[in-house]
């Protein structure tokens, strides 16, 4: 189970810089229609949703990952 914990966070992370999403509950909603459906309790980790919502919010300003560099 940790191994996919680990999996999930990664894969948010990559979400969160993507610029396609404003917050931590539009990654989770996503995550669980890609099959993570622990992502509901597994987001409710008050450090995550703060991670994944200042990613967001960075990665938007900056305009994603994919337009860095």
């Amino acid at each position: 189970m940790h191994d996919r914990f680990e999996r999930m966070v990664r894969k948010a992370r990559e979400m969160a810089l993507s610029g396609d999403y404003v917050d931590w509950l539009a990654i989770e909603l996503d995550l669980r229609r890609k099959g993570y459906r622990e992502a509901r309790i597994w987001m409710k980790d008050p450090t995550l949703r703060r991670e994944f919502n200042r990613l967001c919010w960075i990665s938007r300003e900056e305009g994603g990952a994919r337009n860095a560099a």
